[in-house]
């Protein structure tokens, strides 16, 4: 659902002027737009393009209405941030993802949201960040099958610092192996468990460090109110 530049324009220069006439003729321009298109490019035939129209429009609503440039783009900025995850949780979770062919499809598509970005003006580190997790999870769909050396997989694993070895696991197990495609290696794929295993204990022990800390800190407030109320007294 594409909204053009010009239709907003329109919508802005009605016969009255008053601020209700504009709002009402904007929202009709937006909504009649979308009628148009939301049928077969919203619904049935959803592409990078359908996307990059959303946040045009979005763009142009935020613009029209003068909307301070600061709260912009950090509207645009949680709405990458809704996507990356979103986009990551699905790939992840969706074995029909997890194949080397998709993952150059999703990289090629997710190039189409930072060119989006990268034209509209939007800080490129702020889509970075966002996408990172993606992006790194893509290259991992891709290099992974092809690990067969204990130091390639570690010299892979420094340039992912966003997946856990916990995600890491899961690509593989789920992976959908192409025709001729090889597989990661006996060594690496221990390698990968030990990792796991040594994560988990210190997830564990950063919870339990944070329970402690927390702990002390509520017998210093009450010990602080102890204090206050004997003085008082």
């Amino acid at each position: 659902a594409t909204i053009g530049h010009s239709s907003l324009r329109g919508a802005a220069g009605g016969g009255d002027s008053s601020p209700r006439k504009g709002l009402g003729d904007s929202f009709r321009a937006i909504r009649e737009a979308s009628y148009n298109a939301s049928a077969t490019d919203l619904l049935t035939a959803p592409s990078p393009r359908t996307i990059s129209s959303l946040l045009t429009s979005t763009l142009q609503v935020l613009q029209f209405y003068e909307i301070n440039p600061a709260i912009i783009i950090q509207a645009l900025s949680q709405i990458f941030f809704w996507v990356g995850c979103e986009l990551f949780n699905r790939v992840l979770t969706r074995k029909r993802y997890l194949c080397r062919s998709r993952a150059i499809q999703i990289r090629m598509n997710v190039s189409t949201l930072e060119d989006w970005a990268r034209s509209n003006a939007l800080p490129l580190s702020i889509v970075h960040a966002h996408l990172s997790p993606l992006s790194q999870l893509i290259s991992w769909l891709q290099c992974q099958s092809s690990l067969q050396e204990f130091d390639g997989l570690i010299a892979t694993m420094q340039g992912l610092k966003a997946l856990t070895p916990v995600q890491m696991r899961r690509v593989v197990k789920d992976y959908r192996y192409e025709v001729g495609e090889t597989r990661m290696s006996e060594e690496c794929l221990q390698y990968l468990d030990q990792l796991i295993i040594d994560w988990k204990r210190r997830q564990d022990d950063q919870l339990q460090q944070a329970r402690e800390e927390a702990r002390l800190v509520q017998q210093q407030k009450k010990k602080f109110k102890k204090q206050s109320s004997h003085h008082q007294r």
